[in-house]
């Protein structure tokens, strides 16, 4: 079975200018029912995207600033941080947290 060679692209805000491999939100005015869903489900996919890197943010301060290193070596240092994430979540104690909002290990 084939599939479909996808492109890949940048999910962008309103402020990015429309090219090739950016995808944006049409504009507010007079959208077609067609053009909201579109929009809505853009601005969903970019959540679920910045969601992802805030969680490594908070979890690796190397995404706190730009990484002026070549684009191989930036591809790689996410990857290992996905990785590691990963591992990490597969392989730590589930920690909750209390009343107090001290994060705490389940037992």
């Amino acid at each position: 079975m084939t599939h479909p060679s996808v492109p890949f692209v940048l999910l962008a805000d309103a402020a990015f200018p429309l090219q090739k491999h950016i995808m944006k939100p049409y504009p507010f005015k007079n959208m077609s029912k067609e053009q909201r869903i579109f929009n809505y489900r853009l601005s969903r996919g970019r959540r679920v995207i910045e969601n992802a890197f805030g969680i490594l943010s908070n979890r690796f301060r190397v995404f706190l600033t730009p990484i002026n290193l070549d684009k191989d070596k930036v591809i790689l240092i996410t990857q290992a941080c996905c990785a590691l994430h990963n591992f990490l979540r597969s392989n730590t104690e589930i920690q909750a947290i209390d009343k107090d909002d001290d994060i705490t290990p389940n037992e």
